[in-house]
């Protein structure tokens, strides 16, 4: 079967409609929204959206990520750039920028001390968990012993 390749007119526009496409849609079933997708994207106006979208999904990181993933062709005469894609590398960016969002996300709640990490040899991944508060009985001195 022959691949289906398609130009992205603008990379700026799919840059930011493909961020905002995967923070929007973060933790929530695809049957939740309708086959267009025009709800997911339509709250992007909204500035606490686009200051979160910024914050655990930025431009620079996603255009990054973006660019290891789409074909670059330069036309030899005019040296005019276009940007082409498959199913499969859509697919690939969406994943990709799915996992970089989650990875943000748990590194600010660990900066934030919600949440604890540590990196586990035996899974080769770092690990996390809630952060226990101190309990009464923590906060009690222990008697010295001599």
């Amino acid at each position: 079967m022959k691949k289906e390749w398609y130009i992205i007119k603008d990379l700026k526009k799919f840059t930011n409609s493909i961020r905002s496409l995967v923070y929007s849609g973060f933790g929530k079933a695809i049957s939740d929204y309708p086959d267009d997708f025009t709800e997911m994207l339509s709250n992007i106006d909204d500035p606490v959206f686009e200051k979160e979208l910024d914050e655990f999904l930025s431009y620079n990181e996603s255009i990054l990520l973006i660019n290891e993933s789409v074909r670059k062709q330069t036309n030899k005469k005019t040296g005019s750039e276009r940007y082409l894609i498959t199913d499969e590398l859509f697919n690939h960016i969406i994943e990709t920028l799915n996992a970089r969002l989650v990875a943000n996300i748990l590194s600010s709640l660990v900066k934030k001390g919600l949440l604890e990490s540590a990196f586990d040899s035996t899974e080769n991944d770092f690990i996390f968990w809630v952060k226990e508060e101190p309990t009464n009985e923590d906060n009690k001195e222990k008697p010295k012993t001599d």
